[in-house]
Order: C-alpha cells, then sequence, then structure tokens
C-alpha cells in the first residue's frame, strides 16, 4: 500500500504529545518522532497556521482547538456502550460477575452501562445506569482513579470524603 510521507511525519508529531507530555518543545517533538527540526518546523507551522497546534508563551507546542473540535465529532458520533456492550456482556459471563463501564465525572465515577451474567450469583448490585458512585470504595472507582496522572490523583484523594460505606472501606 502506497503511503503519502508528509502525512506520515505529520502523524509522527501529533502522535508525541499525550497526557504525560501535553506541551513539547521543538526539540522533544524532533527526538520523539526521529524527525529532522528543520522538518518538524515546517510541519508544526502548517500545523499553527489550521490551528491543529498551538504555541504557548514559553515556545512550547500543544495541540491546538481544531484537534479538540474533531474529537468532539468523533467522540459525539461514538455509540460507546453499543460498541463495549459485547466484551461487557463477555467478561460478566467469564468472571459470573457485573461488569460496569464508566467514566470519571469529577470526584466521582459514572455508570454508563452495567452488565449482569447471564447465570446470576447471589450477590446483587445495587448499581444502576447514570448513577455516580464513590471514587474510593467502588471497583470501577478504584480503577477509574488508578489511571489519572498522578497530581489529578492526589489533589482527588485530598478533596475527597473517604465516608465509610462498610465495615470494609
Amino acid at each position: 500500500m502506497k503511503k503519502v510521507k508528509s502525512v506520515s511525519r505529520a502523524i509522527q508529531i501529533l502522535n508525541c504529545f499525550s497526557f504525560e507530555k501535553p506541551t513539547l518543545s521543538l526539540k522533544e517533538i524532533s527526538e520523539l518522532s526521529n524527525l529532522s527540526k528543520p522538518t518538524v518546523l515546517r510541519i508544526l507551522r502548517t500545523f499553527e497556521e489550521k490551528e491543529f497546534i498551538e504555541k504557548d508563551k514559553n515556545g512550547k507546542y500543544r495541540l491546538g482547538l481544531q484537534i479538540y473540535k474533531l474529537g468532539n465529532i468523533f467522540f459525539y458520533n461514538l455509540d460507546i456502550e453499543t460498541i463495549a456492550e459485547p466484551y461487557l456482556k463477555q467478561l460478566a459471563n467469564n468472571t459470573s460477575k457485573t461488569v460496569h463501564l464508566g467514566v470519571m465525572d469529577k470526584d466521582k465515577a459514572l455508570i454508563l452501562d452495567k452488565i449482569e451474567p447471564d447465570e446470576q450469583s447471589i450477590r446483587i448490585m445495587m448499581s444502576r445506569r447514570g448513577r455516580n458512585v464513590p471514587l474510593h470504595c467502588t471497583g470501577i472507582g478504584k480503577v477509574l482513579l488508578a489511571f489519572q496522572p498522578y497530581e489529578k490523583r492526589k489533589t482527588l484523594l485530598e478533596h475527597m470524603e473517604l465516608k465509610k460505606y462498610t465495615e470494609n472501606t
């Protein structure tokens, strides 16, 4: 399959940005992408003109508003529950446990979907779709909290009311 080299290079540059490294210098982008500084600079200037990349006051680069807009188009046209449902169902049946799909909602977890196994065990959970649950004492909350950047996790835990819900909380 024939590829367009300049598009591949541009994508290499976009892929340098991450949650851990949201802002990067020209040198960092060049090193991470394995592209020369002049090549990176030409692509960055094009990205800046089209609002895919912004340059901050310190001369570092970050993803721009156009990336956000495109991401929102994708997100709002993505039916995540429908896509995830067969995998959640398989996981629930393989483990004989209730499985949740959720997202962070400020300092809580928001349950987007809940799947029970076909052969229900005695233990029935009172969780339901659309409900916010604490982060510190629920399985889904602990998973979501564990994968937050360190600083966000630290801030959340410092300001969170660690209410005891059971004797094992």
